[in-house]
């Protein structure tokens, strides 16, 4: 029985590296179609057939790998020249004729008989050896990831405490109600750990290193971590576990376990920020450094941790910030499924019996490939002295330099192409990424828009109703010591920033629009439908704003308002003279108002627009600072007015602001103020702790009056530095519920 499992195992094993093989091959199309979640089930399925020792074959399969014969083909030809050698015998002796042939038939058939036994009693010593081999492979590796597991546990229980700390045990409570987590686990502190993990098959222990967390990165250091437990990933990386057991010998089945444990974490990350805007994800990704940039994660399995290498880390922070729409896979995991059923019937273990195995090979992908890329060959020509790239779907072509002929490589997707120094990719498998060109709907963008992004961006069209733009890559693309691939990709990288003249339009195909008589129109943060006749343009004023303008004049604006701040839930507010509507997007917290002129548009026209209006996840700007304030207030936090005194620092960093605290009162109904407001010493100084991040939005030169749109920099030692003169002026400070500062806002005083 053992022994038909162990020829099972090894067909399954086949037959799963090669699904293994093909989502390894084509991880990089799967990573940018597909979410971590989808990779997470299909590597869990793939485990799950790996460590059932079940297998159903094709009577006469396509692949049949065949046990060692070497012995019965040498009993075979004994056996011939046996009976070859008692024909001659025969000849020679005919008086002997009536008696030898019977004795010559008997002794040939023990011979054969005997041969058969040898052979037989050979291959049974070969596979009782591979099978015994095998059990000993897998004991030796369960039982040294045990080791060091209860090694580990047992060193750690010494260091681990109870959390008293009200603050993280609430905090802990609230995300485990959040999350729907009706089992909680232990949650201790443990002093020699470095960063937070999930600990123990049976009885798992939530542990947290002895550091200061910030209360709100512990939020999603906890939200984290229960995720892994109420998707029982230790369960998971167990399942991994056996299944690298199991398959011990199979390295494929190792590099499957490496990638499963990698999308753990990226599906993880995933559903933390789920929904979430880019200030979250940012600071998701500040959670996450906090915690992992003073050690390195244990090896222990049963165990989820923060951390997982240079790598991973550099891919979790990519995917945080991959905002692309993905697909969820069904049918495709329905598909793999279907393929490794397929591929199970297609192969056997069993002895040969004399016929040779028929062989395949399959190239129509290669094929396909290549006839793709040669169809492409007519319209990516040489012309004159440039490399001409066209892409008509996307409409726009590439003059690149005469020097880039057969040194650069395309990918395609509906949106974007990657273009890859060649030398790289095809020595790197894949690597060498110089830039993407990307197409945004609209051409309000702006560079100072770009420059938000946590890569390099930069703006090198815009026509037709889109906005087209390079992305760097954020890590390195290339080894630094393969001099050879280096002095080519950084050759290559140093030209990018003349895209801007190697790139033309191609039509005039625009946006299409679904309202008769309008066209598509957008900025980072939203896009419409408009009048054909009508324009938009970005009005130079504090506060985000974009006029909309029959000819020179200007029948509206579209705003980006402090979110709830005006709306108040309520869909629209007309008067005589305007026509307005509020659109709000809950999942960014953000609050567009649109206003129209009624003297040049009418009710229809704002249904039209308002029912295009779609909200664009634009960059973090001065504005959803004011809608954070306001949701700190909400709170039930508080608004103090007033200058800054000083501050008290530590390590070099303020840590307590100093607050000069003041009353502003405006004109009531007598006017009893000569400049309309008065402001009112209250001789108190109120200190405050900093939370961790507060941003400041400073009032900017030349009139001090207002809110720059980016400018909200961290309130630490290079605020204080740079903005010497921080001490000349009035701030709201932004208190919230713990008492901790969250936010300064510049407040005008003329």
């Amino acid at each position: 029985m053992v022994k038909n499992i162990f020829e099972n195992i090894i067909e399954i094993s086949l037959s799963v590296s090669v699904v293994i093989a093909l989502l390894i091959v084509l991880s990089k199309v799967l990573d940018k179609n597909y979410t971590a979640k989808w990779r997470y089930w299909v590597w869990l399925i793939l485990a799950i057939r790996l460590i059932i020792p079940v297998n159903i074959t094709l009577p006469d399969p396509p692949i049949n790998l065949s046990a060692p014969e070497k012995a019965v083909h040498e009993g075979l030809a004994g056996d011939q020249r046996n009976v070859q050698t008692m024909d001659e015998t025969t000849v020679k002796k005919p008086e002997n004729e009536s008696f030898i042939p019977s004795r010559i038939e008997s002794e040939h058939s023990q011979k054969s008989t005997t041969n058969n036994q040898l052979s037989t009693i050979n291959d049974f010593k070969i596979t009782n050896i591979l099978t015994a081999l095998w059990i000993t492979g897998a004991a030796l590796f369960l039982m040294y990831h045990l080791i060091i597991y209860f090694s580990y546990r047992k060193n750690i229980k010494a260091w681990c405490k109870a959390i008293e700390e009200q603050d993280i045990l609430k905090t802990y409570k609230d995300v485990c109600e959040e999350i729907k987590i009706n089992k909680t686990i232990p949650i201790m502190m443990c002093g020699i750990i470095k960063s937070p993990m999930v600990l123990g098959f049976w009885k798992p222990v939530l542990l947290l290193p002895d550091m200061t967390i910030p209360p709100y990165h512990m939020k999603m250091i906890l939200r984290h971590e229960l995720i892994h437990v109420k998707r029982r990933d230790v369960l998971y990386k167990a399942l991994i576990l056996l299944t690298r057991a199991t398959h011990w010998f199979n390295p494929l089945v190792h590099l499957m376990a490496i990638e499963a444990n990698k999308d753990v974490e990226l599906s993880c990350d995933a559903a933390v920020v789920e929904n979430q805007n880019i200030k979250y994800r940012k600071d998701y990704s500040e959670a996450i450094l906090s915690v992992i940039h003073k050690g390195k994660a244990p090896k222990a399995v049963f165990s989820t941790n923060f951390d997982g290498g240079k790598r991973v880390l550099k891919k979790r922070f990519a995917s945080l910030f991959d905002l692309r729409k993905k697909r969820k896979g069904i049918i495709s995991l329905i598909m793999v499924v279907l393929i490794i059923s397929i591929m199970g019937l297609c192969i056997s273990c069993t002895q040969n019996t004399g016929s040779e195995m028929d062989k395949s090979t399959g190239g129509t992908g290669k094929s396909a490939e290549k006839t793709d890329k040669n169809d492409k060959e007519a319209d990516n020509r040489e012309t004159g002295k440039v490399a001409l790239y066209i892409n008509e779907k996307l409409g726009f072509s590439l003059n690149f330099p005469v020097e880039w002929k057969d040194r650069y490589i395309i990918e395609e997707s509906d949106d974007n192409i990657s273009v890859f120094c060649k030398k790289v990719y095809d020595k790197y498998k894949g690597a060498g990424l110089l830039f993407t060109m990307q197409r945004a709907v609209g051409e309000l963008i702006t560079e100072a828009d770009m420059q938000q992004a946590p890569v390099m961006q930069q703006i090198v069209l815009q026509g037709n109703g889109y906005t087209y733009f390079t992305r760097r890559p954020s890590d390195i693309q290339y080894p630094p010591d393969d001099e050879e691939v280096s002095s080519d990709y950084e050759t290559m990288s140093e030209q990018i920033i003349n895209v801007p003249h190697w790139i033309s339009l191609l039509g005039d195909e625009k946006p299409a629009a679904l309202n008769e008589g309008f066209k598509v129109a957008g900025s980072s943060f939203f896009t419409v439908e408009i009048p054909s006749d009508w324009r938009i343009e970005a009005i130079d004023v504090p506060s985000p704003r974009w006029g909309i303008y029959d000819g020179d004049n200007l029948v509206g604006t579209f705003d980006l308002i402090p979110y709830r701040s005006e709306g108040n839930g309520k869909e629209s507010k007309d008067n005589d003279n305007v026509i307005r509507e509020y659109l709000f997007n809950n999942e960014t917290c953000r609050e567009f108002r649109i206003t129209l002129n009624s003297r040049n548009a009418d009710g229809g026209t704002m249904e039209k627009i308002k029912n295009s209006f779609k909200f664009v996840e634009g960059p973090f700007n001065i504005i959803d600072l004011q809608s954070n304030a306001l949701q700190y207030l909400a709170e039930g936090g508080k608004k103090v007015f007033g200058t800054i005194q000083d501050f008290e620092v530590q390590d070099g960093k303020p840590v307590v602001v100093h607050v000069n605290v003041m009353k502003f009162l405006s004109d009531d109904e007598n006017n009893e103020y000569p400049n309309g407001f008065n402001i009112e010493d209250l001789n108190r100084i109120e200190s405050y702790p900093l939370d961790f991040g507060v941003s400041i939005a400073p009032l900017v030169p030349p009139d001090y009056n207002s809110y720059g749109m980016y400018e909200m920099p961290l309130l630490d030692e290079n605020y204080i530095k740079k903005y010497e003169n921080y001490k000349d002026f009035y701030y709201d400070f932004i208190i919230g519920n713990d008492g901790q500062l969250k936010i300064i806002l510049g407040h005008y005083v003329p």
